[in-house]
């Protein structure tokens, strides 16, 4: 199986969609996933969503990309293959240095 987490952009032919963090790690730990490909930024929750509209773009309620990485690494649930296709770059970096450091 491979796996595309995103809120927003549809799965590629051949990938199974995940919304949410929630709905990745369910995939992930009941299935043989292969490859998986990350966004980093998964929307916001009710109460934040305002304050996009003031320029400030950051949600402490709704996890990211890079939660998803720290739990596939604290759980063993990483796939062979891992793609970011995100298009926030410091939450890219984040996520590499993160699985830079895989051992």
């Amino acid at each position: 199986m491979r796996i595309f987490l995103d809120d927003v952009r549809g799965a590629p032919d051949g990938w199974a969609l995940a919304r949410t963090i929630e709905e990745a790690q369910l995939l992930l730990s009941t299935e043989t996933v292969e490859e998986i490909s990350l966004d980093h930024d998964l929307g916001a929750c009710r109460a934040c969503r305002a304050k996009f509209f003031q320029g400030l773009n950051d949600c402490q309620h709704v996890q990211s990309g890079y939660d998803l990485v720290l739990w596939m690494k604290a759980t063993g649930y990483l796939p062979p293959i891992v793609q970011i296709h995100t298009m926030n770059p410091a939450g890219r970096r984040r996520m590499e240095q993160a699985l830079a450091s895989v051992s």
